[in-house]
């Protein structure tokens, strides 16, 4: 069966259009699939001098304060790896992620774990899987030169080596009334893989 990743990133637990809206794509998995749940609104550690410190101390002479520090993402990563499909709730605040989504972005990005980087460039150590992201904004529209969310989770995303990833716009919801119904739409016409 298949295992999803779902994050919520929203601050907002009620009244969430990226939680409803993950949740509806959610539902359409077949039965019995396995859903990991993790929301990032009950905080995510911010990365520090130590964390940093610690990702590039080998394993072998890293202090018990680092593995502690570094446990975190290793978790976040683990979830990953265990994820055939990704499901990523990301409304847009002041133009960007929501500060605990870039955190999670900080924490999974672990060179030399989940990414490397040589002459060539960066390669993604994660492997592809379907990544659906629910974008939802009050009034910048997905993929305006206002929309920092979009561009950026991609490029994130394809740092690990997750390519294939599918934008689901619920945008100026408080310019367009039919702006959540065609999202609704657009989530239950997706092809799921």
């Amino acid at each position: 069966m298949t295992t999803i990743l779902h994050i919520s990133s929203s601050a907002r637990t009620e009244g969430s259009v990226s939680r409803q809206l993950t949740r509806r794509l959610i539902d359409r998995f077949p039965e019995g699939s396995t859903v990991i749940e993790r929301d990032l609104a009950v905080g995510v550690p911010q990365l520090t001098d130590v964390h940093i410190a610690a990702g590039f101390t080998p394993a072998e002479d890293r202090t018990d304060e680092q593995n502690e520090l570094l446990a975190v993402g290793a978790e976040f990563i683990d979830e990953l790896r265990r994820a055939d499909v990704v499901v990523i709730g990301a409304p847009i605040y002041n133009f960007g992620p929501p500060a605990e989504l870039k955190a999670w972005v900080d924490h999974v990005s672990r060179s030399g774990v989940t990414f490397r980087v040589d002459d060539s460039g960066f390669h993604g150590l994660l492997g592809d899987r379907s990544t659906y992201v629910v974008y939802a904004s009050g009034g910048v529209p997905a993929g305006s030169e206002a929309d920092f969310v979009t561009p950026w989770i991609k490029t994130a995303l394809g740092l690990l080596g997750i390519e294939s990833v599918e934008v689901v716009a619920a945008d100026a919801l408080t310019v367009d009334d039919q702006a959540l119904a065609v999202a609704e739409q657009k989530v239950d016409s997706l092809v799921l893989q």
